[in-house]
């Protein structure tokens, strides 16, 4: 944060109110990204129009559950800070789970602080209601919008890049009146104007809800017509699981492509299935093909009968 310039001590209790967490903190509950996947989103022509043309755009990725959206985000955030040092990358990784990762508010509050904390002149925009309001501004979705929207819109901001991953697992309420702000704002005639430039690229599953918000005037890249990539990540995923667990629990070569072979063939195109089976193998008794074969054969392919399974495992008193 550059409090070097900051002019007030008012703009300071402004920048401290509408802090609430980190997108560090909130990328810890990401698995990291094995090498060599999510490369092909660099080579996609559709991914390479939203972010190169010199125009506003929104982009939406869109895929089922355990397809590795979260950790393309990531991906896609740490590529752009490192290739395009000049832009403003703001992001947030929503997650039903976590309080603070679930609701518009918070959303909206991480982004706009992002955006502050490199461009400190533009608190200018928030302090009149901040004056008025004081922090009980930033618990309202109305003025959190006013003050996002009036930072995006001012040249001195810059080229700004807004990643948000999961937008489905946000409140439904607050995601919707988000996503039609947003929308709004990318329908005007004239989006922005002067030297400044933003762009949004959201990740969700395919909920109707967000299918029927986002239709105009949205860039939508489905992660489902990425077959052979994802299929090809896929097995370097596998491969970097299985030879962790060869390692532990010493079973030979042949075990190690036989069971890869099995993996990738019933893998269903989910990263999560891959992981979920894996940690299973991992903690069974044995560690032999045939132990293996006879636990995969409980299995169908599904991330929904792989869940059951596992909470057969579990004790009832420990279930969630």
């Amino acid at each position: 944060m550059s409090n070097a310039f900051l002019v007030s001590i008012e703009e300071s209790a402004c920048l401290i109110s509408v802090y609430q967490s980190s997108p560090e903190q909130a990328r810890g509950g990401i698995a990291p990204r094995t090498d060599g996947t999510c490369t092909w989103i660099l080579r996609d022509s559709m991914y390479n129009d939203w972010l190169i043309l010199n125009t506003s755009r929104l982009l939406w990725v869109s895929g089922n559950s355990g397809c590795g959206k979260s950790v393309l985000s990531t991906f896609i955030v740490d590529h752009i800070k490192e290739s395009m040092p000049a832009s403003t990358v703001c992001c947030f990784f929503c997650d039903d789970k976590v309080d603070l990762q679930s609701t518009a508010v918070s959303l909206q509050r991480s982004m706009l602080h992002q955006l502050l904390s490199t461009k400190v002149s533009l608190l200018n925009h928030l302090l009149p209601d901040f004056e008025v309001k004081g922090g009980a501004m930033f618990i309202e979705e109305i003025l959190l919008w006013k003050a996002l929207l009036a930072c995006l819109e001012d040249p001195n901001s810059g080229s700004v890049i807004c990643i948000i991953d999961a937008l489905d697992e946000c409140e439904r309420r607050g995601r919707t009146q988000f996503l039609n702000s947003l929308t709004k704002h990318f329908n005007r005639e004239v989006v922005l104007s002067g030297q400044s430039s933003v762009e949004f690229l959201l990740t969700s599953r395919p909920e109707v809800q967000i299918v029927d918000v986002l239709a105009i005037p949205t860039i939508r890249l489905k992660i489902e017509d990425q077959l052979d990539n994802v299929s090809a990540d896929i097995k370097l995923v596998a491969q970097e699981k299985i030879s962790e667990l060869a390692s532990l629990r010493q079973f030979p070569q042949r075990t190690q492509d036989w069971l890869l072979q099995k993996l990738i063939s019933d893998a269903d195109r989910t990263f999560l299935w891959v992981s979920l089976v894996l940690d299973m193998l991992k903690k069974s008794a044995q560690a032999s093909r045939e132990a293996f074969k006879e636990l995969l054969s409980s299995l169908t392919s599904g991330l929904e009968d792989t869940y059951l399974k596992m909470l057969e495992r579990i004790p009832k008193g420990d279930r969630p």
